[in-house]
């Protein structure tokens, strides 16, 4: 499952100017032109004061954690500390957030429930709904890559509630794109899983979530978030057992992840476009695909081994 949790950056600033500068580095910051655009705020002493480097440490942090990069857990530690010290307390359950969201990236589910907790101890106190709900989002999604589908839906629900409460729009539509991922996921495990009339429905509701998730991305005209939308509503469509309306899907997908320049995104496309050729029954195609997602240039920061398996499938047909 291609997964885009991420965490809001939203706390008042000193400097009016630096939320431009931070709102233009996150819409670039798929580029490298945008990632080192972040990368000046925080290692050019002159570009930015200690605050202006919290917010921009936290926002790389997040980064960090969706592309499961190992340095992200740095980054957030380097925010927290300072928003820690200077009675931050939302900002610094956000930097928790981003923790617990590495660390459960990374399959250390004790350390991601720990930094998740204290997060939602802090955006408690504060009423913080938009990172409680964060908080309630992630532990699903961490749930679900536990395979607890059943407490994963509960606790996205409640993630899904919290946001609308909270007026809270990206991070409902995260907590939505969680639980239909989650509802997929569920009608393809390989113990429990539901009757086929119940995995048609769970199905259908994953892509009525899906759908609402795609026309805000494309409305906020986010392409990484509208790619991930169309990916995820492709892998519904496989496990509908219907491949060939994955295909255009994936195609799209793979267009606007390459336009963002996100390796991630068109790995993950690629590699759904190789299953669904596969499942047609053209082996050629589903070969072409797969080799083309472990191309080099889509970097080394994730694991290629979905890629390498579906490749194995195809030459065996």
């Amino acid at each position: 499952m291609k997964v885009v949790p991420s965490v809001a950056v939203h706390a008042p600033l000193d400097v009016p100017t630096l939320q431009l500068r931070l709102d233009h580095a996150r819409r670039a910051l798929y580029s490298p032109a945008g990632e080192r655009a972040l990368d000046e705020l925080i290692d050019d002493p002159d570009a930015a004061n200690a605050q202006e480097r919290a917010h921009a440490l936290l926002l790389r942090a997040n980064h960090r954690a969706r592309r499961a990069d190992a340095r992200a857990a740095g980054d957030a530690h380097a925010a927290l500390a300072w928003f820690a010290a200077h009675g931050a307390e939302l900002e610094a359950a956000e930097c928790c957030l981003s923790l617990g969201l590495a660390a459960a990236l990374h399959g250390n589910a004790d350390s991601a429930v720990t930094h998740l907790l204290r997060a939602r101890d802090l955006a408690v106190a504060k009423g913080g709904l938009d990172t409680h709900a964060g908080v309630l989002n992630c532990l699903g999604f961490l749930l679900s890559d536990l395979e607890q589908f059943d407490l994963a839906d509960r606790v996205l629900r409640q993630a899904i509630t919290l946001a609308a409460q909270g007026s809270c729009t990206p991070r409902r539509m995260l907590a939505q794109s969680n639980l239909a991922q989650n509802l997929v996921r569920a009608t393809l495990a390989a113990s429990g899983a539901p009757s086929w009339q119940r995995a048609r429905e769970m199905l259908s509701e994953a892509l009525a979530l899906l759908n609402d998730v795609e026309s805000f991305r494309r409305a906020v005209r986010e392409r990484v978030g509208t790619s991930a939308a169309l990916d995820n509503r492709a892998q519904a469509y496989l496990a509908r057992g219907q491949p060939e309306r994955a295909l255009p899907l994936l195609a799209e997908a793979i267009a606007l992840s390459s336009e963002a320049e996100d390796a991630p995104g068109v790995y993950h496309a690629l590699v759904h476009r190789a299953i669904a050729h596969l499942a047609l029954g053209d082996a050629t195609a589903a070969a072409l695909c797969a080799r083309e997602a472990l191309n080099p240039a889509f970097g080394a920061e994730f694991d290629h081994s979905r890629a390498y398996e579906v490749l194995a499938d195809a030459e065996e047909e």
